[in-house]
């Protein structure tokens, strides 16, 4: 099945290809220019794409300046990595103090029109493509964003790395990479998808990623990756398409979680783990995506079983957003701003969730219903969440325009909380302070 979805995936690229491809003219990147922002990927979000070896590829860079390959995952993952972070090479098409976000996509676009990279199945072929990925989303192109997210997941068909038999025991070291390769495209396909209503192909293989076992600092940077990872496969594949109405089955048979399985999952992702020793940022990403999935079982949940104001298992609580929201705004407290805007994208997708749930709830709840203790503060933490939103993607977010159109929609009042008197630009300061914002 896999398979065919990849033949078709190479047969769609190549119709939309042109064979008169124009090359862009040649950036004047230097050597120390890809070196700066490798610097800033291997200090600030290696945790969150623990997928390239900084040092392996600054010396493929030294050694061959004609490597286009090389060279293509170097502009892509710079360019990614300015995009990733807001940093002001992102939002000017010239900036004095560095090469822009757009200056590096046009040079890996023109690199990679020096070698055949469609024929070539490589992993610095696919990650040039999931690099290319993420700055699109975060330019909020999403038609590009997603069709270079496809190009990747073909490419690691191409690799076999969603067959067991691929991974050679011998070969500790790269089964290592390839799986957390797999991995990164199973999470951010099923982000996008999600988000999109679009399509999955990949499906949950065999193996999970792995810390190292000696104490490395690759080993800590790799145990937030394992701890998500075992997140998403609580999305399986029925569970996931059936998010967006994509399945009729009635409730007694439909596909995904039971009602008993459904409560399992949400008490058992109720539960904060003790995550050790990890980085803020990592600390942040685990914790939003353990209460976005909480809000996609809650929205599987109400269309598919009864619940109730007054249910005994939160799971059935139609209030449950209202919890989820404060329990994560609660958790965001102790986390300084920097550590949540260093997740770009992905981040504004799930506080959206968060507070697009918790909208339907303040809309939908019964006049009778509406001083229950699970609405106590509950506007509060709807306009928290906006705040976030502005924190993260600025006021040109997409998400951000979204909900405060549903808000002014609802008749959802502005509340006197100091969080929405931030000037822009100290809310888009991108201070490494620890101090965090209070939000409830």
């Amino acid at each position: 099945m896999q398979e065919d979805l990849y033949t078709a995936l190479l047969a769609a690229a190549d119709e939309h290809s042109s064979p008169e491809t124009i090359v862009p003219q040649q950036t004047e990147i230097q050597y120390e220019d890809y070196i700066k922002y490798l610097e800033i990927f291997r200090e600030r979000l290696y945790s969150v794409w623990p997928v390239v070896d900084y040092d392996e590829l600054v010396q493929r860079l030294l050694i061959d300046d004609t490597d286009y390959e090389s060279y293509a995952l170097a502009a892509s993952l710079c360019a990614a990595t300015i995009a990733q972070l807001r940093l002001p090479e992102h939002e000017n098409r010239e900036y004095a103090g560095g090469v822009t976000s757009s200056q590096f996509i046009d040079e890996a676009h023109r690199l990679r029109q020096l070698f055949e990279y469609r024929e070539i199945f490589s992993t610095a072929s696919l990650l040039t493509s999931f690099f290319l990925h993420i700055f699109y989303a975060n330019a909020e192109k999403i038609r590009s964003a997603g069709s270079l997210l496809r190009e990747a997941i073909g490419c690691a068909f191409g690799l076999r790395m969603h067959e067991s038999e691929s991974y050679i025991p011998t070969d500790i070291k790269e089964n290592q990479l390839k799986i957390r390769i797999f991995w990164i495209l199973f999470i951010s396909e099923r982000t996008y998808c999600i988000q999109n209503d679009t399509p999955m192909m990949l499906q949950p293989m065999e193996y999970l990623p792995e810390m190292a076992e000696d104490d490395t600092q690759d080993k800590k940077m790799l145990s937030a990756f394992v701890s998500l990872t075992q997140l998403f496969v609580h999305l399986d594949s029925e569970f996931a398409k059936s998010l967006n109405g994509n399945t009729n089955k009635a409730c007694g048979s439909c596909l995904g979680y039971h009602k008993d399985e459904m409560s399992t999952v949400q008490r058992d992702l109720g539960i904060e783990k003790e995550e050790g020793d990890l980085r803020e940022s990592q600390q942040v990403d685990i914790t939003v995506t353990r209460q976005w999935i909480r809000t996609l079982l809650w929205q599987y949940t109400v269309s598919h079983f009864p619940v109730s104001c007054n249910s005994e298992d939160p799971a059935f609580s139609s209030l449950l957003p209202a919890q989820i929201a404060r329990e994560t705004l609660s958790t965001f407290n102790k986390f300084s701003p920097s550590s949540i805007k260093v997740h770009g994208y992905g981040m504004e997708l799930k506080l959206f969730r968060l507070a697009d749930a918790l909208l339907d709830v303040l809309v939908c709840v019964p006049p009778s219903s509406s001083g229950h203790s699970m609405l106590f503060g509950a506007r509060d933490a709807l306009h928290a969440l906006e705040h976030l939103l502005l924190m993260v993607g600025g006021t040109v977010s997409p998400f951000l325009h979204g909900l405060r159109d549903r808000m002014a929609k609802s008749n959802i009042p502005v509340p006197w909380a100091r969080w929405l008197t931030l000037e822009v630009s100290e809310i888009e300061d991108d201070s490494d302070s620890a101090d965090s914002i209070s939000l409830i």
